[in-house]
C-alpha cells in the first residue's frame, strides 16, 4: 500500500504529498509503474478525486482512469492499466482499434518504454 506522508517522498514510484480535505482533487506524479519490464520516461501526472466513497485516478493526457476505495488503491490501479495497456498494444499492434484507442497508446508511449 502507497502510503500519503506530509512531506513530498517516493514509493513504489509515485511522489505525493498527503492531501487535505480541501485539496481534492490532487495531483502527483508517476516515476514508476512498478513492473520490472518497464520504464516511465517522464513523470506521469495524476489527478486524484474523491467520488462517493471511492476516489478515482485520471492520467487526463490519456483519458485513462480507474478507481479505489483510497487514493493509493485508486493510483496502483491505474499504473497496473497502463503498464497492461502499454504491453498489450506493443505487443500486438492490431489490437489498437479506433481513436480514441490510437491516442491513448500515443500518449502512453511518450510516457513508457520498455527498460
Amino acid at each position: 500500500m502507497i502510503d500519503m506522508p506530509k512531506s513530498p517522498t517516493k514509493k513504489r514510484g509515485v511522489r505525493k504529498q498527503k492531501p487535505q480535505a480541501t485539496e481534492l482533487p490532487f495531483i502527483t506524479y508517476l516515476s514508476s509503474l512498478g513492473h520490472e519490464q518497464l520504464r516511465v520516461k517522464k513523470p506521469i501526472p495524476v489527478t486524484i478525486r474523491p467520488e462517493g466513497e471511492d476516489f478515482v485516478a485520471t492520467f487526463f493526457d490519456a483519458a485513462i482512469s480507474t478507481s479505489g476505495s483510497s487514493p493509493q488503491e485508486g493510483v496502483s490501479n491505474l499504473q497496473s492499466l497502463i503498464a497492461d495497456m502499454f504491453l498489450i498494444h506493443d505487443a500486438d499492434r492490431t489490437s489498437i482499434r479506433g481513436p480514441l484507442m490510437k491516442k491513448q497508446h500515443a500518449v502512453v508511449q511518450e510516457f513508457v518504454c520498455r527498460k
